[in-house]
């Protein structure tokens, strides 16, 4: 199996968990500095496994960095060797245009509440279904694949966040217009501060960055006390101290790491909502700087 070191944890834990327990070999692909993973050790890894490599796991866009991975060209080299292609669209569809047929993916998988729907409901997009195995014998629900009552509210939502978020799709490029002035005015007034993934393309909203020497949890706080409401890497670990094994797997160091903030915004968004989070993000830097954190 191969999977990229930029990988949600759900994807980590079910291949540590199969190279554990029934024999397969685990290979993670090095990330580049700017948080893409890299193509050529795909590449290399696949020529050199062949048909040994039961699927390769890359996700479409970071959850942390907003990084989008290229999994057009990482499908073509997995169609070119035979090689099941799993990604994980969560942070993609919905929030980017997504057309599956032409995405060389061979699984593709979403989790609702990411895109608005409501939690525990979600989907696979199978390129071909029929090589999908039974998860739950249960009453036969989902065409034997899924026993159990189906949650039809859940999928039902799914469906109108999905519609909504089409719609809004237009509004992506001026987000990404504001998130771009955003950071600039950042980096023009606190030049010590670090974007991770800034020469990457990233998803519209999404802005992870440090100031070394100030914890980002720190920041997190600061914020907080004005009604702004960040992260310091996924939601899933925002309590842990420690950098991410995301930006481990990118190279970036702790006194970077430590105090990295992911601010993450949606179509709604407006000037306004920048401007305020700025300034907040002004007053934080100037104050903690004063008392270096670690």
């Amino acid at each position: 199996m191969i999977i990229s070191g930029i990988e949600h944890s759900a994807v980590i834990n079910n291949a540590k968990f199969y190279a554990e327990n029934e024999g397969y070999e685990l290979h993670v692909l090095p990330t580049l500095e700017n948080g893409v993973a890299d193509l050529n050790a795909l590449k290399n890894l696949l020529e050199k496994h062949k048909e040994d490599v039961a699927l390769v796991s890359v996700m479409a866009a970071n959850n942390e960095t907003g990084v989008i991975q290229p999994f057009k060209e990482i499908g073509e080299l997995c169609n070119k060797h035979h090689t099941p292609f799993v990604c994980d669209t969560t942070q993609y569809i919905g929030k980017a245009p997504f057309n599956f047929s032409e995405s060389n993916i061979d699984y593709a998988l979403l989790s609702g509440h990411k895109i608005g729907a409501m939690t525990g409901a979600g989907f696979v997009l199978a390129r071909d279904p029929n090589l999908l195995k039974t998860l739950v014998i249960g009453g036969g629900q989902e065409r034997g694949l899924r026993g159990g009552t189906q949650n039809y509210i859940g999928f039902e939502t799914i469906a109108v966040a999905l519609n909504t978020m089409d719609k809004k799709l237009p509004e992506l490029e001026k987000l990404a217009s504001m998130r771009n002035q955003f950071e600039k005015k950042i980096k023009e007034n606190y030049p010590k501060v670090v974007i991770m993934g800034e020469d990457a393309p990233r998803m519209s909203g999404t802005t992870f960055l440090a100031y070394p020497g100030i914890h980002g949890q720190a920041v997190q706080i600061e914020l907080e006390s004005q009604d702004i409401y960040v992260t310091t890497s996924s939601a899933c670990s925002d309590n842990e101290p420690t950098t991410s094994k995301v930006l481990k797997a990118m190279g970036v160091t702790d006194d970077i790491g430590r105090g990295a903030v992911r601010i993450s915004l949606g179509p709604c968004a407006n000037q306004e909502t920048y401007d305020k989070i700025y300034h907040a993000l002004e007053s934080a830097f100037n104050k903690l700087s004063q008392i270096k954190s670690y």
